[in-house]
């Protein structure tokens, strides 16, 4: 918000808290924070906030989305007071609910439900990768010369190149430790290497590096977490990060490390394989443990690859997910959807 509004654009948040979202008024000074001072219960919030925070959404050029389950607020709101409506999402629930349960699962059919009930009534729609944006289409054609694909940003000045860190992890990994990271085909990989390797994450499936720690030869470090202030360095220590996630929408890790000039190795996935060019900007390589295992044996022993391919990371992040950048691509958006709103 305080990067659009340097190029312009005010905002406002109309938001689901209580009283104290008011601490964030002085971490964000000239933008206001509308929440749910009337005391109501979540569902009756919903149903009232359009009317209930009227001058907000009376004043505004554009009712925007930062996820797709704020469509109970937005889509009336935007309906009610005549404004064009920018639907933006970081992910679809669908994928996650089609990979995690099953498509035709219950799961599956209210996320659905819920992405055609935001994405039908937009006036545009802003997605963070080209794949995702192939999937709204093809299920919302009205949608798809609306469509727009503005990343995430990643904060370029704190995620940066440290020139005198010592490399001392070969192979780091950080995420949830969940199915949908494809944890077991990571370490049949690196079963057997005598690597240094890192694992930052907790979840479902933690029990594998516990079993995996008693046989592994190399060095083997598993931190549960590590503060978001602290990853630049722990990135910036690594000759190799690794996601051979089965889906991603757009990784903040990856992005993350391209943006410290780490080099990334992705499995061939949804949300990753848009995140990577292969052999310019990271590398990619089947997700099973073959694909991971001969990726590793390419890319570790060449030290002038792995050079390149971090600088070239970190300048295509600087060029296309850089906080400025982000925040140009949004506000000229919001600049051309506030231009045809109805009179």
């Amino acid at each position: 918000p305080r990067s659009c509004k340097r190029l312009g654009i005010a905002t406002d948040f109309v938001t689901y808290g209580s009283d104290d979202e008011r601490k964030f008024a002085s971490r964000l000074p000239g933008i206001g924070i509308h929440f749910n001072r009337f005391g109501l219960g979540g569902k009756r919030y919903e149903r009232f906030a359009p009317l209930l925070q009227a001058p907000t959404f009376w004043k505004a050029d554009v009712v925007k989305t930062n996820q797709v389950s704020s469509w109970r607020i937005a889509v009336p709101a935007a309906r009610v007071w005549r404004k064009p409506l920018l639907a933006r999402a970081g992910f679809l629930p669908s994928v996650q609910a089609e990979w995690e349960s099953g498509k035709n699962s219950p799961e599956w059919h209210e996320a659905i439900s819920e992405e055609a009930a935001l994405f039908s009534k937009a006036s545009a729609a802003a997605v963070t990768t080209p794949d995702l944006a192939q999937a709204l289409s093809s299920r919302i054609p009205a949608l798809a010369s609306n469509l727009h694909v503005v990343p995430n940003y990643v904060d370029t000045k704190r995620f940066a190149p440290e020139p005198h860190a010592v490399k001392d992890i070969d192979v780091l990994f950080v995420g949830r430790l969940a199915k949908q990271k494809n944890l077991p085909a990571l370490l049949e990989a690196l079963a057997g290497a005598k690597l240094s390797v890192a694992f930052v994450g907790q979840g479902s499936e933690q029990d594998l590096l516990g079993n995996f720690s008693h046989s592994y030869s190399g060095r083997f470090q598993w931190l549960e977490r590590v503060a978001h202030h602290d990853l630049p360095a722990l990135y910036n220590r690594a000759c190799l990060l690794v996601l051979p996630s089965l889906w991603e929408g757009q990784p903040k890790v990856l992005l993350e490390a391209m943006a410290c000039g780490t080099p990334v190795l992705g499995a061939d996935a949804p949300g990753i394989r848009d995140q990577i060019v292969h052999q310019r900007t990271g590398w990619i390589c089947p997700g099973n443990a073959a694909g991971l295992k001969q990726a590793f044996e390419i890319l570790l022993p060449d030290a002038g690859l792995l050079s390149r391919l971090g600088g070239n990371a970190r300048q295509h992040i600087l060029e296309t997910c850089s906080l400025e950048a982000v925040a140009a691509k949004e506000a000229a958006l919001i600049r051309q959807l506030a231009d045809r709103r109805d009179p």
